[in-house]
């Protein structure tokens, strides 16, 4: 049976679909509202047949594990947090065939984490990191198309949450040995958690002061890898020309000689034990920005130093104390004399530019 399908428009500003069809030499015509007509085209299809790739179907949890060999570990925030992501995702579909997981289905996630109480930029790290996985399926001949990028993003209200000098000298003197020098790098540097973990002594120049991370850009399909330098302040150079090398580790901040997957324990212990609310590892990195914003530097320097794009990105880890606002709202605080016009035959006022009273000729 072939059936010949256009949008019926002219009456229900196509909320419905006509749907004409030949059945035993005969014609036939249905109206039906779109929604019911997509759940019928996709249960006869078999649910997502049409973005089946040539590789064949394959489950998702199959192709979770593909995508962590292949791909997953190669990024250097996948020990990080992305690999508790995938993991989430792989408990949600299960067996179920990665074609089969369509705009609809993306759409039911995205409700289904808000329902539990998620932040948005906690589901939207979701959406990417299934945009990730379906797009590299795509590439990989697993499916036709990737049904995420239809789906839009939530908003996302900006973090802004830094140190204060006195909560920084307060958590250094509750860190561990293993711990102190991390921080203390991370915060005169500015450098993500995951390039900070992946640091090796190859990339540090002491005769220079200088610090090389590889900056991979995962928009590009060649994934090129651009060599960003940045210089290192007098506490981080002391700091890593102090810490003993392993001998045969490669890292510098390591765990008995292999690299860390995750610390979240002993930094959760360091933060309750200097009494230090709502801190993440990553404001560290928004200190860096901020205390920048707060001495002065522009935000092009910034961006450069945090190695950013995007200026808002920038504005929004600076969150600079904006000394102007606050000289306004103080001037409120006590009481100001108040001016009431002259009338108009003895009005007096200056000259623009300067204190000189200028008179006002009446008639």
């Amino acid at each position: 049976m072939r059936l010949k399908v256009k949008a019926d428009g002219h009456k229900s500003r196509g909320k419905r679909v006509l749907v004409k069809f030949r059945y035993k030499g005969r014609y036939h015509s249905l109206v039906w509202r779109v929604d019911q007509f997509c759940e019928l085209l996709l249960a006869s299809k078999g649910g997502g047949a049409d973005n089946l790739g040539g590789k064949g179907p394959i489950a998702f949890d199959e192709y979770a594990k593909t995508f962590e060999r292949h791909h997953g570990r190669n990024l250097g925030s996948w020990e990080i947090w992305m690999r508790h992501l995938v993991a989430r995702l792989v408990e949600i579909f299960g067996k179920t065939p990665i074609h089969r997981i369509d705009k609809i289905a993306v759409e039911s996630l995205k409700a289904r984490l808000v329902d539990e109480g998620l932040a948005g930029a906690t589901v939207n790290r979701y959406l990417a990191v299934l945009g990730s996985m379906l797009s590299r399926a795509e590439n990989w001949g697993y499916l036709r198309f990737n049904p995420r990028s239809k789906v839009t993003s939530l908003p996302e209200q900006g973090r802004e949450r830094a140190m204060t000098w006195e909560e920084y000298q307060t958590l250094l003197a509750h860190c561990d040995s293993w711990l102190k020098p991390l921080v203390i790098v991370a915060v005169n540097t500015g450098l993500r958690e995951g390039k900070l973990l992946g640091l090796k002594w190859t990339d540090i120049d002491f005769g220079a002061r200088l610090v090389t991370v590889l900056k991979t850009k995962i928009n590009r399909p060649d994934r090129k890898i651009e060599p960003r330098r940045f210089p290192l302040n007098a506490p981080a150079y002391e700091t890593l020309q102090s810490i003993t090398r392993h001998i045969k580790s490669p890292f510098v901040f390591h765990q008995d000689g292999r690299r860390i997957k995750d610390f979240r324990t002993r930094w959760s212990s360091t933060l309750q034990r200097a009494e230090i609310q709502n801190l993440r590892f990553h404001d560290l990195r928004h200190t860096f920005a901020t205390w920048l914003a707060q001495r002065g530097f522009d935000i092009k320097t910034i961006m450069e130093l945090t190695d950013h794009t995007d200026p808002q990105v920038a504005m929004r880890y600076t969150n600079p104390e904006k000394p102007h606002l606050r000289m306004a709202v103080e001037s409120i605080a006590t009481p100001a004399p108040v001016r009431f016009p002259a009338p108009a035959d003895k009005q007096v006022g200056t000259e623009v530019g300067t204190d000189r009273p200028s008179e006002k000729v009446t008639q």
